[in-house]
């Protein structure tokens, strides 16, 4: 998703920068394939429409989610490899 454009894309699907966010939260709790896309896209938004606060809770839920994204891939990796 970091890729492209994604203020082009953000833009012409949802009208302000609010709305953009909630999608990016939902995106952050549910993703499964490539997250760390997402994540990057997300601080990306931040770091060119928002201010520090919404920087930093962003931050703070893309490290929160990785943390626990980390937890489950060392489960399984644990039920694999023993």
């Amino acid at each position: 998703m970091a890729d492209f454009d994604n203020d082009w894309w953000l833009s012409r699907q949802y009208s302000d920068a609010d709305r953009v966010r909630v999608v990016f939260r939902q995106a952050v709790h549910s993703v499964g394939d490539w997250p760390d896309r997402v994540f990057a896209a997300w601080i990306a938004f931040e770091q060119q429409h928002g201010t520090v606060e919404s920087l930093t809770t962003a931050y703070a839920l893309v490290r929160q989610q990785a943390e626990i994204l980390a937890t489950r891939l060392d489960q399984v990796a644990r039920l694999l490899y023993w």
